[in-house]
Formats: C-alpha cells, structure tokens, sequence
C-alpha cells in the first residue's frame, strides 16, 4: 500500500534487479489521482517469466501537477522512492535423495521427505535466516571431515545475543537413523531437537560443535540416540530431556550454560568420559528419572 498526498503526472511503478535492470512496469499513468493505493507484484517479469530468487527494488517515481510559467523548471518535481523487496520460497521440499556438496541460503522450511535422505557432503553448508527451520521427516546423513566441517545455522560474523532460526527438528515414527558427523549449529532456538523417536531408529552425532542456541539438544519421546565426542557450547540449556527419552553421551562436554548443562526429566541418561563445565544452572539437574549413570 502508498499513499500519494497529491495527483501526479507521468507516474510510473518499476521493479529492478539487483543490477539495477529493469525486470517488470507495474504501473504507468499519464495523470495518478491522490489517495491510497495498493500495488501487488506476483514475482514475473515483463515476460511473464517467474523471476528468481533473489533482491528486488520497487520505485514509485512521478511529478506533481503544478507546470512552472514560461517553459522554467518546476521546483516541485518529484524523485523517485525505492522500496526493497525479495522473492523467497516458502519452503524447500526434499523428496528425492539429493546430495548437496556446496553452500545453501535456508529462508524459509528445509523438509525432508519421508523415505528421503538429503546428504550433505564437506563443501556443504546451510545459512539459515531468520525464522528458518529444518524439519526432518525422512534422513539427514552430514559427513564433514575434520578440515571442512559442514556448517548449519546463523553464520553472522558476531555473537548471537537471541536466537534467529528453529534449528533441526527430526520428528518421524518412521525409521529415520540420521547421521551427523564433523558439523558445526549454530544460533538457533534448538540446535537439535529429536521428537518422538521411535525404537526403530537411531540417531547418531560424532565430532560435532552446537553452540549459542537457547537448547543445544532437545529430546522428547525418543529412543536411540547417541552423542560422541562432542561439544554443546554457551546454550541456555545443553541438554533438555523429556517424556522417556534415552540419550548416550560419550566423551562430551558441555560448556558455559546459561540455566542447567543438563536437565533430565523421566528419561534415561547414559554417560562416559563427560565434562560439564561452568554452568550458571545445575551442572546435573535429574528429576524423576529412571536411570541415569
């Protein structure tokens, strides 16, 4: 929606590539009553080609009414206003196993398919903006290497003071056995959450960093999962386990928590060689647990 305030003469409304090139004429007038007014732009071009992703410009330019005596220049003249704009799809569906070697701007849902495994090889990483989440229906198999970890999350240069993205959420009674191996999350709300799990299926992470999320690993109802030679970094909460989980931690370390390193509630904790270190909260927090040793 714009408002003009005044009747305007050859009024136009474009929208600009990130080049600065023309890619479709909205609106062109030779006269542009004033009031309020809504203009929709449905991402084709003047081709009625479906743009790409990307960063638009939309400009609103014009001139008043008022023509200057005598041929002069009419101070009055109006420039041109400019208003970003973008084209980002409201999800990604990954329904073929697709392997990704290369960097990936998340904007919206990352969804893998039931049945489906999206690889992401050393190369691979996934910049996740504001509000993005990776629902995991089917597999994620990440297989970074000690010299080229795959990256997942918030890569903003700075420290994270809140949490911009929903994190890795893999919620399938399916057989789901999702792997993570040599990865870095970062600055998400949960760095991995892992709901409803059944025994059929095992999830796995080696060498792997979560840091500067409001939970580093978050269990609900899941069985089969295991954390090796990791780290869970400067989270709200490290490790949150609820309504009969199972978790094993083998030589972890849990660091700088803002609340508790761990929290356990009616789940089962297995732990070797772990460190938990500089929590705020409890280092250990277990409340009618069944077994944790």
């Amino acid at each position: 929606n714009y408002k003009l305030t005044d009747n305007a003469r050859d009024f136009e409304i474009k929208v600009f590539d990130s080049n600065d090139q023309q890619v479709r004429l909205l609106e062109q007038s030779d006269l542009k009553a004033s009031g309020f007014w809504e203009v929709i732009w449905d991402g084709y071009n003047d081709q009625q080609q479906m743009c790409p992703e990307g960063d638009y410009v939309l400009k609103i330019s014009g001139n008043d009414t008022y023509d200057e005596p005598n041929g002069g220049v009419d101070p009055y003249d109006t420039p041109s206003e400019e208003f970003p704009i973008s084209i980002r799809p409201a999800a990604v569906y990954i329904s073929m196993n697709t392997i990704w070697n290369t960097a990936h701007v998340i904007y919206r849902d990352l969804i893998i398919d039931a049945g489906v495994t999206l690889t992401l090889n050393p190369g691979a990483s996934l910049s996740c903006r504001q509000g993005s989440r990776i629902l995991v229906n089917g597999r994620l198999n990440v297989q970074g290497i000690e010299e080229d970890k795959v990256f997942i999350g918030n890569d903003g240069p700075f420290e994270i003071q809140e949490p911009s993205w929903e994190g890795i959420v893999i919620n399938s009674f399916n057989p789901n056995n999702s792997s993570i191996n040599h990865c870095r999350i970062r600055g998400a709300e949960s760095g991995l959450s892992i709901m409803q799990l059944g025994t059929q299926s095992t999830v796995s992470l080696d060498h792997t960093t979560i840091s500067e999320c409001s939970f580093g690993l978050y269990l609900f109802n899941s069985k089969g999962t295991t954390v090796s030679n990791s780290g869970i970094n400067n989270c709200g909460t490290g490790v949150y386990m609820d309504g009969n989980s199972n978790l094993t931690l083998n030589e972890v370390t849990v660091l700088q928590s803002e609340q508790d390193g761990i929290y356990v509630h009616q789940s089962d904790l297995y732990l070797n060689d772990c460190a938990i270190i500089l929590s705020r909260g409890a280092g250990l927090n277990v409340i009618n647990s069944f077994d944790v040793r």
